[in-house]
């Protein structure tokens, strides 16, 4: 795991803020976003999930995107992008690194 990685912050999906839990948090242990008027919160195990689905998600669109931008500019090689679109996604808590 790279160290950016490592060290992402967490943020609540819906408002941006930044989230409230233990230092060391256990799977059940509960992380709240920061801001007082969202109410978003979840349990560690799932705020984990989540973030992880985060990042392959994004991942997934950038190697998505560059493979379309490839096809694009084939000077010598005619190619057709014909991938389908990753459908979007709401996600209740994400990663600051992306």
């Amino acid at each position: 795991m790279s160290d950016e990685l490592q060290n992402a912050k967490v943020l609540c999906g819906k408002c941006r803020s930044s989230v409230q839990g233990p230092t060391a948090p256990e799977a059940g242990d509960i992380i709240t976003c920061s801001n007082a008027d969202c109410g978003n919160s979840d349990t560690y195990e799932n705020v984990h999930a989540e973030c992880q689905a985060y990042y392959q998600d994004q991942a997934s669109r950038a190697l998505q995107n560059q493979m379309k931008g490839m096809a694009k500019k084939g000077k010598f090689i005619t190619m057709t992008y014909s991938g389908t679109e990753i459908p979007h996604r709401d996600y209740k808590f994400v990663l600051d690194i992306i």
